[in-house]
């Protein structure tokens, strides 16, 4: 399968079911069959392999539809036989996508890079080595003119000579890297030896001057070994001074720790009974806390509340008085309605009293017979027993029709009385009328017009133009068709007499003007003056009018009616409303002032509550300070306790700790200013929350009350409920008052013990001052030894940094022990005085000497391998020489024998072979097999041919263009039949051929096609014979389209092609 989309012509194609032999595709010039060949070889050829920006834009699709911004194309192959081993699926995609910027290649849907495809097209047997199994336009041409030294080129690629040429440059290159490296070498060789030669002569002196100067570092370490040992002892005795102070200083240390212990138990008690204290007015302060808040919470919900339902009276009261407006606007329009339907009531009546004085009265009365019977029926038709009377009924004539006003005349002389029969749908209903008429006794003249039995003729037209059937200007029912066919069916209106005479005779009309004169058509004329004014069809009409009129005034007189009830209706709901609001409003004032005074008389408990604790609090703070002091002290003196007094400190620490004590008076005098500011502040505090609780909060609490207070009905309303509540809060003031004498007592008692521990205090803080005073002691004496200790331990330490100096001793450092100060320093001058001869020796000479020996058999060992590795490299061109020259003789080998059976089967009789050119001119046979020239001297690989078989061979100038295009593609298949791929694209080979070498390279592809697959493209009918596939490419619209086509139709396109061409 090829998938194409926005590549040069082609703007979405996919061709799928490739047969996998030989395939065609034919299509005329310029339809884009050579597009469909590069894009395969836009994906796969390396032809493609490197686009510029402006080589891509070329590819991408440009028609006159929507602009394309990307070309791609997907190959999909066949990987049932697992030829693609690196993929393990029966399918493989391969794609390619170029835009303006990019160019990205996909195997199975992922990004990968070129090189990725080639080895991927590689290990299915896509040789990069053969560049024919796709067979480009003008490549056989090219072929065929090209000169020898291109098809020896050709079979060394062929040939694979690539690899070893690239094998061979390695080793090349790595070659002369390598000799560069051995010239390098040696030249660091040579001076290496010279180097050697004068470290030779620096190691002597350097010898001499290693034995004195061992014998003065051995000397200045017996010195330093001395002072050291010295320090030793008087820092002994230090410490023998330091271990009894502190003995002594323990015991007075441990006597002052006890004492804090004590101070501090009894601190802590007093401060666990104040604490206790503190905690039960806590919580019950917690509790105040909480009613209050509870309390004022309810109040301003109360409030909140009330303004609410004072929104919804005032929200209410508009609403009321708006629906009292409408209200009395629906019971004027209820009124209006009815004086209208009384009016038209009226307008009715005088009406048929008119149309009742121009019937006679025995008709009348017997149309008011038949309405008042079937109000009988209607008021009692019960379970729809009389339904089919009522429903069967219709009315009288004169209500079933409408006409202009012009035929009044005309209809009523010619119905008369008829106008005033009730039509009823059969006799049955009629019988069931007129026997209820009698049964009931009523009076009247009844007549009916029963549908069922009425027979009436057809309706007709008038011939005379001067004239036409009356029933044209009724307009009634098409149910009641022959009732009016079988009144006014044989009757014609026309213009005059005259003419109604005459159609009246010619076409059996009764004829009728417009003025009510008639003409028989048996020849009898009837006429006079009729009173238009008085037309009962008129006053029908007008009924009927004043009816409708009334039926509207009655229906407007309905709602005028339910809107009144409605409105009424709507203004008792909110008279309601507002009751219930009002009664809701009186419930609330009365919560809210409850929930106020009780929150007045909670507060205020609450305040003489906090006064009673501040003192606790203040008591609690300063024993908490004296504790953290006390705790202070003792941790001081545990820490000095538990560690010697003699501690090695610096006297940099002896600056800092004096320092620190400096710093400390210095806080001391800090604290207590800073407590008499805090004494005054609590003072100013004291008078503020003094003023606070007896003047500003109760003018808050007394202006908040006037803010939401309510109007004096609404107090006189709660009355009632404040005195009970004045009476509880009197109850609880009285036990407020026994409270507050209570802790009173307490409070005498708490001045007491607190004169008691002030005394206390003072004895304790006397103690403290001896016992501060013999440390003091301590510290002087601790701070002498120290200061001797540090001068002998700074002494001691730069002894042993000076031995340090010296680095590792010599053997010979034991040897002095025994001498005395002086000797030593007899010695010592000796030696310092033999050194200064040899101020300028090389210090480094012996290990210098040694790093260039050492260096000197590295790079030997280097040369050595250099060598090794030259000579392995020439061996290895040799080899590849040899291994190139054997590999292009053997495919010169195969390649020419595939050629010569090729061509024999191309041209029958016909015979030719490939020659080997050398540098001498001497030319190869094939079958010579010994004296081979060297591969340097092969120039060019040569053809030759005879078409016939008995004339001498010629070569590939002497031939003609259509020979020259065969021998070509003989070369072409002798090449893939040495190294076969799995499929081959051939773009119009057959091009320059005659007929009759068509056919045979049709022949050969056909033969060639059972063991790969063949996608090509031709002109020529021969190549059809043999495919198994055909595809047809077509150009419409700017756009290549590529689809399957049957064998005839390839014909088609062939002929078609050669016509047009």
């Amino acid at each position: 399968e090829v998938s194409i989309t926005g590549f040069r012509s082609y703007l979405e194609t996919t061709v799928n079911d490739f047969s996998p032999r030989h395939n065609v595709v034919v299509g005329r010039n310029g339809s884009g069959k050579s597009n469909f060949f590069f894009a395969i070889q836009f994906v796969l050829s390396d032809e493609f392999s490197h686009l510029r920006s402006d080589h891509r834009q070329g590819l991408i699709h440009e028609g006159t539809g929507e602009k394309v911004s990307t070309a791609r194309v997907e190959i999909v192959f066949d990987n049932t036989d697992r030829r693609i081993v690196a993929v393990d699926a029966n399918e493989v995609r391969v794609g390619r996508q170029v835009s303006f910027k990019k160019d990205q290649y996909f195997i199975d849907s992922k990004i990968v890079s070129r090189s990725d495809v080639v080895n991927l097209m590689e290990s299915a047997g896509f040789s990069r080595s053969n560049p024919y199994y796709i067979v480009k336009q003008g490549k056989i041409n090219e072929l065929a003119t090209s000169p020898d030294s291109h098809r020896l080129k050709l079979l060394r690629e062929v040939a694979g000579t690539r690899v070893y040429d690239e094998r061979k440059e390695e080793s090349l290159k790595i070659l002369r890297e390598t000799s560069a490296k051995s010239e390098k070498i040696e030249a660091l060789l040579a001076y290496i030896e010279e180097r050697l030669k004068t470290l030779e002569e620096e190691k002597e002196d350097l010898k001499e001057y290693q034995k004195w100067d061992k014998m003065k570092r051995s000397i200045e370490y017996t010195i330093y070994d001395n002072e050291v040992k010295e320090a030793r002892k008087k820092l002994d005795k230090l410490a023998e001074q330091r271990e009894e102070l502190n003995t002594r200083q323990s015991k007075v240390l441990n006597k002052d720790i006890r004492f804090y212990d004590r101070q501090l138990a009894d601190t802590q008690d007093q401060i666990a009974e104040i604490e206790r204290s503190l905690h039960d007015e806590e919580q019950e302060e917690e509790q105040l806390n909480q009613q209050i808040m509870a309390l004022g919470l309810r109040a301003e919900e109360c409030v909140d509340q009330m303004s609410t339902v004072n929104h919804k009276m005032a929200d209410l009261r508009r609403q009321l008085d708006q629906a009292a407006i409408r209200q009395q606007e629906a019971a004027r329009d209820e009124k209006t309605a009815r004086d209208n339907v009384e009016a038209i009531k009226v307008e009715i009546s005088q009406a048929e009293q008119d149309l009742r004085k121009l019937t006679a009265k025995s008709v009348v009365n017997g149309v008011d017979s038949v309405r008042r019977v079937l109000q009988h029926f209607r008021e009692h038709n019960r379970n729809g027993q009389y339904d089919a009377i009522l429903n069967g009924y219709h009315g009288t004539l004169l209500d079933l029709f409408k006409c202009d006003s012009v035929y009044f005349s005309a209809v009523e002389v010619t119905a008369g009385n008829r106008l005033f029969y009730h039509v009823v749908d059969d006799d049955r209903i009629a019988m069931k009328i007129l026997k209820e008429v009698n049964t009931q006794k009523m009076m009247g003249e009844v007549n009916f017009f029963p549908i069922n039995r009425l027979i009436a003729k057809p309706r007709k037209e008038t011939i005379d133009s001067e004239g036409r059937p009356l029933l044209d200007s009724l307009q009634y029912e098409e149910m009641f068709d022959v009732v009016f066919r079988h009144v006014f069916g044989g009757t014609a209106i026309v213009r005059n007499m005259e003419a109604g005479n005459r159609i009246a005779k010619n076409e059996g009309f009764d004829c009728v003007t417009f003025d009510g004169d008639q003409v028989s058509r048996r020849g009898a004329m009837t006429g006079g003056y009729l009173d238009v004014k008085r037309s009962r069809l008129e006053l029908q009409s007008t009924v009927r009018k004043l009816l409708e009129q009334k039926q509207d005034i009655e229906e407007a007189l309905e709602r005028a009616i339910r809107k009144n009830n409605e409105k009424t209706a709507e203004v008792e709901r909110l008279r309601m409303e507002g009751d219930a609001l009002e009664r809701e409003a009186a419930a609330l004032r009365n919560e809210h002032n409850i929930a106020s005074e009780k929150k007045r008389y909670l507060s205020q408990q609450l305040q003489q509550s906090l006064k009673s604790r501040e003192p606790k609090i203040a008591q609690c703070v300063t024993l908490r300070n004296r504790i953290r002091e006390m705790q202070a002290n003792k941790e001081n003196l545990q820490r000095q306790l538990g560690t010697p007094l003699l501690s090695q400190i610096s006297p940099e620490e002896h600056t800092m700790l004096q320092e620190l004590q400096a710093e400390v008076k210095e806080k001391k005098i800090r604290l207590e200013e800073v407590t008499k500011q805090r004494a005054k502040l609590e003072s100013v505090k004291h008078r503020l929350e003094n003023q606070l609780s007896t003047n500003l909060l109760r003018k808050r609490e007394s202006l908040q009350a006037k803010i939401q207070d309510i109007s004096v009905d609404e107090k006189r309303n709660s009355l009632q409920a404040e005195m009970a509540e004045l009476k509880s809060v009197n109850h609880r003031l009285s036990e407020i008052m026994t409270r507050l004498a209570d802790l009173e007592e307490h409070l005498i008692e708490y001045e007491e013990s607190q004169e008691k521990l002030t005394r206390e205090l003072e004895d304790c803080q006397e103690q403290q001052k001896d016992l501060e005073a013999q440390v003091a002691e301590f510290s002087k004496q601790a701070d002498l030894i120290c200061t001797k200790q540090s001068a002998m331990q700074a002494k001691r330490e730069e002894s042993m940094k000076k031995i340090r100096e010296l680095g590792s001793l010599p053997m010979e450092s034991k040897t002095y022990e025994s001498y005395s100060l002086k000797q030593l320093d007899k010695k010592l001058s000796e030696a310092l005085e033999q050194l200064k001869k040899y101020e300028n020796v090389n210090k480094k000479a012996l290990d210098q000497y040694v790093q260039a020996s050492s260096r000197k058999e590295e790079l030997t060992k280097r040369m050595d391998e250099h060598k090794a590795n030259l000579k392995s490299i020439n061996d290895l061109v040799t080899v590849l020489d040899h291994r190139k020259y054997e590999a292009i003789q053997l495919t010169f080998k195969q390649v020419s024998k595939n050629f010569q059976s090729v061509f024999e089967k191309l041209v029958p009789g016909g015979y030719g072979n490939l020659v080997m050119r050398v540098s001498h001119d001497e030319d190869s046979e094939p079958g010579d097999r010994a004296n081979l020239p060297p591969i340097e001297t092969f120039n060019g690989v040569g053809i030759k041919v005879s078409f016939t078989g008995t004339t001498e061979t010629r070569e590939m100038q002497q031939l003609s263009g259509g020979q020259k295009s065969l021998v070509a593609l003989a070369l072409i298949f002798a090449i893939q039949k040495c190294d076969p791929a799995p499929f081959y694209l051939f773009d119009e080979i057959d091009a320059a051929l005659d007929a009759q070498h068509r056919k045979a390279v049709a022949d050969m592809i056909h033969e060639l096609a059972e063991n790969a697959q063949f996608i090509t493209t031709t002109f020529r009918a021969e190549l059809l014979g043999t495919a198994e596939k055909y595809f047809g490419v077509r150009f419409r619209n700017k756009v290549s389209h590529i689809d399957v086509v049957t064998k005839e139709q390839a014909y088609d396109f062939v002929e078609d092609d050669q016509t047009h061409g």
